[in-house]
């Protein structure tokens, strides 16, 4: 399978298609080393996998920066009531293999997640992909205000 197949088969897809799995160890951990020991750096917080085809799976939560633990951050595309955000990765498997990354951020108290945007020509933007993958997993997690908070934060989807 190629990753577009991939991507294809999770923004076609609704939150009903995927097992969600919210708590416990999910075995994927950002391990280095310190003082010649192993150490875990970071993890992801749930999983979910594709109940069509299992091989297919997405992982969230793991930290972007995981020796700041979580900072928080207050970037201008959070105006909401807890404007902190949490910057997180959220993880495209294949077979067990990582085959594409997302960055996202938790906000407004982990109410809502939204796709990290990059600046162009002036604007907040975030691409179909990475959009796609975040409002799915809003709706996984049964946070159903995704449109609303993406609304209000003021990023663009690219292309429209």
């Amino acid at each position: 399978m190629q990753l577009h197949e991939i991507w294809a088969k999770i923004s076609e897809s609704w939150d009903e298609w995927w097992n969600y799995i919210p708590e416990g160890p999910l075995y994927n951990y950002n391990l280095g080393t310190s003082n010649g020991g192993a150490s875990v750096f970071g993890w992801h917080d749930a999983r979910a996998i594709l109940n069509e085809d299992v091989d297919i799976a997405i992982e969230w939560g793991m930290s972007e920066d995981p020796f700041e633990n979580r900072r928080d951050y207050k970037p201008e595309w959070a105006p909401f009531p807890d404007p902190t955000a949490h910057l997180c990765y959220a993880d495209i498997f294949y077979r067990g293999a990582l085959v594409d990354r997302v960055l996202m951020a938790s906000v407004d108290g982990g109410r809502a997640y939204l796709p990290a945007p990059e600046h162009k020509d002036g604007k907040l933007i975030v691409m179909d992909r990475p959009y796609q993958l975040v409002r799915l997993i809003n709706d996984i997690t049964g946070t159903r205000d995704f449109e609303s908070y993406f609304e209000r934060s003021g990023i663009y989807k690219w292309p429209a």
